[in-house]
């Protein structure tokens, strides 16, 4: 991303045209409980998108220190050093790991939401991508320096279809199986790269399985609060020990993985 004049637009009026979605003036029939929609849409999302977040600190970038990939993007630093993500998955703190480990889970807070009757399911849904636009273009502005509106406005355009595709890419692998679903776990968030420790994605797809188990699980009153503690559930815990050979393992350690797995997908 690269650096140009310094502007501010709208990002609510950005991300409308984008969605394609017109104001509403109330959310499940009234502004009472448009308000209780904004308010817990907001509290999901910044579960969403806390595990891969990162930051670029000003002064690094006054003394042009800031360390990019081969491929141009800018490097920050983790603000969760210990996540599973960057630790364990070796992606890197980057404005693309975020956006896909953030879709990633609003993915499966999606999938829940569609039990919702339609007009609920509508608004929840644009309340979670509303906020994700509008962080997506807060950190362009803050972390990348990007001040062109219109620079950003291109690059949001791009997330959105990211968006639109990752939906079809893993619906079509909860309903065809495993293996199309890491597939397409690896194609968007391990960006097909050849490297790809095969653990992680037995890692990733096993913990969408038991989310969406438990997202199920839950009420529609109570998703909102339910929502960290499902999300939160350690994702490594779903493969063999990543960073050694599996055969290096603890005896019993794959048994007691696979019993902390079916207890809490029941």
């Amino acid at each position: 991303m690269s650096n140009t004049f310094r502007s501010r637009r709208s990002p609510t009026t950005l991300i409308r045209r984008l969605s394609g979605t017109a104001e509403r003036p109330g959310l499940l029939g009234s502004y009472t409980d448009a308000y209780r929609v904004i308010a817990a849409a907001e509290r999901v999302f910044h579960v969403c998108s806390r595990p891969a977040d990162y930051a670029i600190a000003e002064q690094v970038r006054k003394e042009e220190r800031v360390t990019r990939l081969e491929d141009g993007e800018e490097l920050g630093i983790s603000l969760t050093p210990l996540n599973v993500w960057h630790n364990s998955f070796k992606l890197p703190p980057s404005f693309s790991t975020w956006t896909h480990v953030t879709m990633l889970h609003m993915y499966l807070v999606n999938a829940r939401l569609r039990c919702f009757e339609i007009e609920a399911y509508r608004n929840w849904q644009q309340q979670l991508i509303d906020q994700f636009f509008f962080e997506c273009e807060k950190k362009m502005h803050v972390d990348h320096n990007i001040s062109s509106s219109a620079l950003r406005q291109r690059y949001l355009k791009e997330v959105l279809i990211q968006w639109r595709g990752l939906l079809l890419a893993y619906d079509e692998g909860l309903i065809k199986g495993d293996a199309i679903l890491a597939s397409a776990v690896w194609r968007n968030l391990f960006k097909g790269s050849p490297e790809t420790d095969p653990r992680a994605l037995l890692a990733v797809v096993g913990w969408m399985r038991a989310s969406l188990a438990a997202l199920e699980a839950t009420s529609d009153q109570s998703l909102a609060q339910d929502v960290k503690g499902i999300l939160a559930k350690p994702v490594a815990d779903f493969a063999t020990s990543l960073g050694e050979p599996a055969e290096s393992r603890p005896p019993g350690a794959r048994q007691e993985a696979a019993k902390r797995r079916f207890a809490y997908s029941a």
